[in-house]
């Protein structure tokens, strides 16, 4: 963890957003951290940038079926919001059966219902043309259930040389339906959780996550169920990626408190759950002003001072309902909702479609289709996000600066 430096221009707030017809989920970042680590001193994983960069400032919307090739094509259409995007987050882009593919089959391929990995290279490049990074999901705490290794123990049991590979095998053969081993969640057949302790599964993995790096110039990881992944393959995996692009950007999926994975050896960003549970939970009247100070200072005090300037600040992912729909469908608590969060510190992260007042419950509903049809727009909402990410862009000490409860009133709300 860099304490020391210079102040660098704060991040850019972000945007995240799901694949059209369901097939995956897209979300959009804003500008990474501006600066090298070292010159960053209140930035435990900032995106090292060189500081004279800027972000970009044009949204970015995914549309079309060929998700990959049609990205692109379509960023003339992206600017139809005015939001600010400095970044591009895609959920799994690897061959796999499922629509969200979080069960990869080959993580060296990209699913054709995307392109090819020609086309992520394309992408990749029209990206930093224009000032924009990328960032892939990788599904590293388990694999697809048609992935080749596990494939190979479902077929030779204990005689395969990947039995190692996964956890707590309870016999052979390996069968689907008895799901005698150990998955993601609840038994889920075609999610076999990995042991990356083993050195060749480790190995093939770390394998992954640089070869992207390299072959396609990724931005960085966003890594999926990262707090289920063992502590000694984060910290290998950091330095193959850092050797691949010391401006790497790693950001973990962790949904509690994340210190113990931002000392400065394994991630340097992680998604701020926390701090959205208080929240929602504030907007929805469960807790009172009073209560909702002591929860933030209570997350603000959780980290090491350097980490809070970088912490991914969300109220919308993929994986929960929609910030509209827990606050009963209300405009005016959704502005709120904005107001919240591009004045909280770190790095704002906006789920596509909740700057246009979209609704949708949890897991897949939340997932829906942009909604293009721009008189379906709730356009108090959309002026309240644009406002507030302008105001955001002109005091750079929004995403840096200490932070103080000054009025904290309980009979006025406030």
């Amino acid at each position: 963890m860099e304490r020391d430096g210079a102040h660098a221009e704060p991040p850019a707030p972000l945007r995240v957003r799901a694949r059209v017809r369901r097939r995956n989920a897209v979300a959009l970042l804003g500008a990474w951290l501006h600066a090298r680590r070292r010159e960053v001193p209140q930035r435990v994983f900032p995106l090292p940038v060189q500081p004279a960069r800027r972000p970009l400032h044009a949204p970015v919307l995914a549309s079309g079926h060929d998700l990959l090739r049609d990205l692109p094509r379509a960023f003339p259409q992206w600017r139809l919001t005015g939001l600010g995007v400095g970044g591009l987050w895609l959920t799994p882009v690897f061959t796999a059966p499922t629509n969200h593919k979080y069960d990869p089959s080959d993580y060296y391929a990209i699913d054709p219902a995307f392109g090819t990995a020609e086309d992520l290279k394309s992408l990749v490049a029209e990206c930093h043309a224009g000032g924009i990074r990328l960032l892939l999901d990788g599904v590293f705490n388990h694999s697809g259930s048609e992935w080749f290794a596990f494939r190979d123990v479902r077929e030779k049991g204990e005689a395969s040389p990947y039995k190692t590979w996964f956890f707590k095998l309870e016999g052979f053969p390996v069968d689907l339906r008895k799901v005698n081993y150990e998955t993601f969640a609840n038994r889920l057949p075609n999610h076999p959780k990995l042991n990356t302790t083993d050195p060749a599964c480790m190995e093939y993995f770390l394998g992954v996550g640089e070869h992207w790096v390299r072959e396609a110039k990724i931005d960085g990881w966003r890594l999926d169920v990262a707090n289920e992944v063992d502590h000694r393959f984060w910290r290998a995996f950091r330095e193959r990626i850092k050797a691949a692009d010391p401006n790497a950007f790693i950001l973990g999926e962790i949904w509690h408190d994340a210190s113990q994975w931002l000392d400065g050896d394994e991630f340097d960003s992680v998604q701020h759950y926390p701090w959205r549970d208080a929240a929602v939970r504030f907007l929805r009247g469960d807790l009172a002003p009073s209560e909702f100070a002591t929860a933030t200072v209570g997350l603000r005090h959780a980290y090491q001072l350097a980490a809070n300037p970088g912490l991914l600040h969300l109220l919308g992912t993929h994986d929960v309902t929609r910030v509209r729909t827990e606050l009963g469908g209300s405009s005016a608590k959704s502005a709120q909702a904005a107001a919240l969060l591009l004045t909280a510190g770190g790095v704002p992260l906006i789920y596509y479609g909740d700057e246009i007042g979209m609704e949708g419950g949890d897991d897949f509903d939340a997932r829906r289709c942009m909604e293009w049809d721009e008189s379906k727009w709730d356009r108090k909402i959309l002026s309240a996000h644009r406002r507030l990410v302008r105001a955001r862009r002109e005091r750079p000490w929004l995403a840096w600066g200490s932070f103080e409860d000054v009025v904290v009133d309980d009979d006025r709300g406030l």
